[in-house]
Order: structure tokens, then sequence, then C-alpha cells
């Protein structure tokens, strides 16, 4: 085995140690507010950044467009350890705590249609990526509707 293997290897084998040291940990409630809000204001974006190309108010650029998603992918994953017991306020409603596993349900429908926005972002098919693009939207709708104050 080259020594180019060997530690390939050994990095393939500290990738999840890596992802379980990378949770967040939060001191006081308002610093999972703060997180939470941040990582939803960049996906938000992030999300927004694509807008204009989606609705073929500029060129369609597939490489960029995959680019912007795998961003996106990362960004999707955060904001939901901000939403601890304890860490009510913010612009979220009390619904998220009274109803969690409804709350928790909706963070998975984002991920599920995420996903497959990443997986169709490959093809660069313009009307599959558009298609998938507006269902990551509508996830993020119906949560909005549920789940966020508006002030």
């Amino acid at each position: 085995m080259t020594r180019f293997a060997k530690a390939l290897a050994c990095f393939a084998l500290a990738l999840p140690c890596t992802a379980a040291l990378a949770q967040p940990q939060f001191e006081k409630p308002e610093d999972a507010i703060a997180y939470r809000q941040s990582a939803l204001k960049l996906l938000g974006a992030h999300f927004g950044g694509l807008a204009p190309m989606m609705r073929g108010r500029v060129p369609f650029n597939a490489e960029q467009a995959q680019q912007e998603i795998a961003v996106l992918r990362t960004l999707s994953a955060l904001p939901w350890k901000g939403f601890g017991e304890g860490t009510e306020g913010g612009n979220a409603r009390p619904e998220v705590w009274k109803d969690s596993a409804k709350f928790q349900q909706a963070a998975k429908d984002l991920e599920a249609s995420m996903g497959r926005l990443v997986q169709v972002s490959g093809s660069a098919d313009f009307d599959s990526i558009r298609a998938a693009y507006s269902d990551v939207a509508n996830s993020c709708k119906a949560c909005h509707d549920s789940y966020r104050q508006r002030r």
C-alpha cells in the first residue's frame, strides 16, 4: 500500500469522528438562537442567489448552479441543532417546541427535497433543476408558514 493510499484510508476513517466533533455547543440559549438565525439567513441568501437563474432572468449556468446547490446542501443541515429544548425565542413560534415531532419532520422534508436538488444538479438539465428547486422552496415556505413569526 502506497503512502498516499494509507493517508487516504486514515482520512476516510477519521471523517466520521470529525463530523461528531463538529456539532455546535451552546453555553446560553441566546447563542443557539443566534446560531440558527445566522444559519437560516445564510441559507436564504444562497437560495435566493439562485432565484434569478431559476426564474430565467439570467442565463442558466450549470456549473455555477451545481456549486451553489452544493453550498445549499451543507447550509441546510446546520440550523436544526439550534432548536434544542430551552432555546425558545427569536422568530420561532412556540409550536416548534410544542409539536417538535412535526417540526422535525419539516426539517427532514427540507433535507429530502434538498437531496433531490443536489442529485439532479449533476444532470445540468435546467427543467429538472428548476423543478427540484421549486420543491425546496415549497419546503421552506411550509416551515415558515407554520413555525416562523413575522415581526
